[in-house]
Formats: structure tokens, C-alpha cells, sequence
């Protein structure tokens, strides 16, 4: 993506920079993810780029989800200041998740708001698959952040939750709360041993991530022994 002209802050603009980088080739490995979704095949790397050059600008951020366009959205969670977006929008934005990697963004961004803990318990009980795995992100951000108020009791619920609804739960949801309880686990000693039963008990988590791909479902009690897997909160 050309770095040489200034950005200005509108949708157009943002448009033109993606047309110059966008790819085919990258287009087609985004959507084996969902077949459905629009995609001009920016890579993460150009849309980070931009990202720092507009910095925080929430009215273009609207904009740009209104595109309709995935890597627009993927955009516009990292310049919305979290704080502008009302409970009423964020609500409308949920609906509109159609990528996995947009709902773990999308969830970054909610749970920077003062409705986190409220859109966590409703997503987490909802039948929709991205929908879902945003509720799900949340939980792992508030078990992963030190600082939050969640509770060994909330976070043991959410493990139950799990165990029981892992396998009935829609591919992307599932991809997700198999890595919850990694997160929960490594938050204090009194939850890491539940978290490994919890893993332990619904075992091996089938999740298709698309034709032609090499990626792999986390082994969630590895991941808990290993030192070296951190998850940070947003």
C-alpha cells in the first residue's frame, strides 16, 4: 500500500488505499473462512498501516462499517474510539459479524465500553455463530485481564457453559470456547485445575477453518501446561 500520500478522513479515500493493495489471491484465503463475506483481499499489514496514520476517528469508523466490506470493518475496530460507540450501535454491529477475526476484533472493542459485561451474558447465550464467538472473546478478555472484576464463581458458570454446549455450538463459536478455558485457567491457581477437568471432559473440538488451510485447533490442556501461552486482555 503506498505510504507517500497523507490520508484524509473520509470513506473514499480509505477505498482508494484499499484498491491499490488490494489482492485476489489474499481475497480467496479470506473467504474459505466464510464464503459469504465481502473481501477485497487487504492484508492485515496495509490495513495496520493505515490504521496508525488515521489514528482514532469514530464518525469515519461508522462509515466504513457501513461499507459492508470486511476489511473496511476490520478498519473501523481499530480507529472507533470505544467509548463513542452507544449500546444501541453496538448492538446493530453484532449483527452484522460475518468473519471470525471481525468478531474477535469487534469484541476487543466492546469490551472497552461500559456494556461489556452485559453483551457477554447476552451473545454467550446466543445461537448465532459469530455472534456467539463474540460473547465468548469477551469472556476470555475478562478472565484474561488481571484488572477485571469477573469472579471465580462467574468464570467456573462459564466453564459448565462449555463443557456442556461445546460440540452443539456453530463451527466459528466453537473455535472459541475451546480457547476460554485456556484463558480462564491461567488467570489464578484456584481456576487452573477446573479449566484443565473442563478441557479434559469435552476433549477434541472439530473446527473446519475453510478449504485449503493448515490451520489447527488448540489442544486446550497443552496450552494450559505451557508456560509460554499468555493471553492478554485488549
Amino acid at each position: 500500500m503506498p505510504a507517500t500520500a497523507p490520508i484524509t478522513r473520509t470513506v473514499g479515500d480509505v477505498l482508494d488505499r484499499f484498491r491499490a493493495a488490494k489482492s485476489d489471491q489474499i481475497a480467496t484465503i479470506y473467504a474459505r473462512r466464510n464464503p459469504g463475506v465481502v473481501t477485497w483481499g487487504v492484508k492485515f499489514g496495509d490495513m495496520d498501516k493505515l490504521a496508525k496514520q488515521i489514528k482514532r476517528d469514530s464518525d469515519l469508523a461508522r462509515d466504513l462499517w457501513a461499507t459492508g466490506i470486511l476489511e473496511a470493518r476490520l478498519l473501523a475496530c481499530k480507529i472507533v474510539e470505544p467509548t463513542d460507540l452507544s449500546e444501541a450501535e453496538i448492538d446493530r454491529w453484532v449483527q452484522d459479524l460475518d468473519f471470525p477475526t471481525l468478531a474477535d476484533f469487534f469484541a476487543g472493542v466492546v469490551y472497552r465500553t461500559p456494556f461489556a459485561r452485559d453483551k457477554m451474558v447476552a451473545w454467550t447465550g446466543s445461537g448465532a455463530e459469530f455472534v456467539r464467538r463474540a460473547g465468548f472473546v469477551l469472556v476470555a478478555d475478562f478472565a484474561a485481564d488481571p484488572s477485571s472484576d469477573a469472579s471465580d464463581a462467574e468464570l467456573r458458570a462459564y466453564l459448565d457453559q462449555i463443557r456442556t454446549e461445546i460440540h452443539g455450538s456453530p463451527n466459528w463459536a466453537r473455535e472459541t470456547m475451546n480457547l476460554v478455558p485456556i484463558a480462564i485457567g491461567k488467570r489464578n491457581e484456584a481456576l487452573f485445575p477446573l479449566a484443565i477437568e473442563t478441557a479434559r471432559v469435552y476433549g477434541k473440538v472439530a473446527v473446519f477453518h475453510g478449504d485449503k488451510t493448515n490451520c489447527k485447533v488448540w489442544d486446550a490442556v497443552a496450552a494450559l501446561h505451557d508456560p509460554k501461552v499468555v493471553f492478554k486482555a485488549p
